[in-house]
């Protein structure tokens, strides 16, 4: 029964951690996307505003800074959700092997009783 327990605590961990990291790349997609439009709000106000351009750019820097700052969280999101994907692996492998020798048991403990009558 805790062998049971654990896998599913694990297994509901591993589903809110897979959401977690799926949110995690919407944003990183969206801050991409964010950089892509400061470069381009740079490029076409170059021409006019050279201050106006140069806010872009800063803009544009910050959103890149994000950018790398959550591709390092995201790295770190696989690298634990591949950890504990092994780990609810090697939990249902060990629950079906408890369940098999279970069954083994209780087979023999029929066997007997079966006998003893």
């Amino acid at each position: 029964r805790q062998v049971r327990k654990n896998a599913a605590e694990a297994k509901v961990r591993l589903a809110a951690l897979a959401r977690d990291r799926d949110d995690l790349a919407a944003k990183l997609d969206s801050l991409q996307k964010v950089a892509r439009r400061w470069t381009e709000r740079a490029a076409k106000t170059g021409h006019e505003d050279e201050d106006k351009a140069m806010e872009c750019l800063r803009r544009r820097r910050h959103a890149q800074t994000q950018i790398a700052q959550t591709e390092t969280v995201l790295a770190e999101y696989d690298a634990r959700l591949e950890q504990l994907g092994a780990s609810v692996a090697q939990m249902d492998e060990r629950l079906l092997s408890l369940t098999q020798k279970r069954n083994v048991l209780r087979t023999r403990d029929e066997v007997s009783n079966a006998q003893g009558t």
